[in-house]
């Protein structure tokens, strides 16, 4: 669940572009929060996210909370806590661990074969997985919120 005023056009100011409900699908296809287990490993658990020490607010630029870890806080990854105009993208090994997941927990078999009902991955693995996630508020005051793994 996500509340009405995140969505694009909600009155929560600095998250109201829809980005919760992005993070939110982040988790429902197994992903952690950017700043799990802080500087220590495993972090998030998907090898291509920097490790940082806590949540993002606001949107701080250059940040590096884990210094003896390679690279930036990832404040701009959809599974930080950082406002809806900072947040731009899932990393590739995050969207394999959401393949993954989806084709584990949530596709209805667990064969390795994409259920063609369903997203399926892409099959270039060179390229890497994408994920498209949208979440809209109707005019009657539906919600529809939806991902796509390709």
């Amino acid at each position: 669940m996500v509340a009405y005023d995140t969505l694009p056009g909600g009155d929560r100011n600095r998250f109201n572009q829809g980005h919760t409900a992005t993070h939110e699908i982040g988790h429902w296809l197994g992903l952690f929060h950017t700043f799990q287990n802080g500087c220590d490993n495993p972090g998030d658990y998907v090898d291509d996210t920097a490790f940082e020490r806590e949540a993002a607010s606001g949107c701080p630029r250059g940040r590096d909370t884990c210094r003896s870890k390679s690279g930036e806080d990832p404040v701009t990854n959809f599974m930080n806590y950082s406002e809806d105009a900072c947040m731009t993208h899932f990393t590739r090994g995050q969207g394999q661990r959401m393949v993954d997941h989806w084709m584990a927990f949530r596709s209805g078999r667990n064969t390795g074969e994409p259920d063609p009902r369903m997203a399926a991955p892409s099959s270039d693995w060179r390229r890497g997985p994408s994920v498209d996630v949208r979440a809209d508020a109707a005019p009657d005051g539906r919600v529809e919120a939806s991902a796509a793994v390709r």
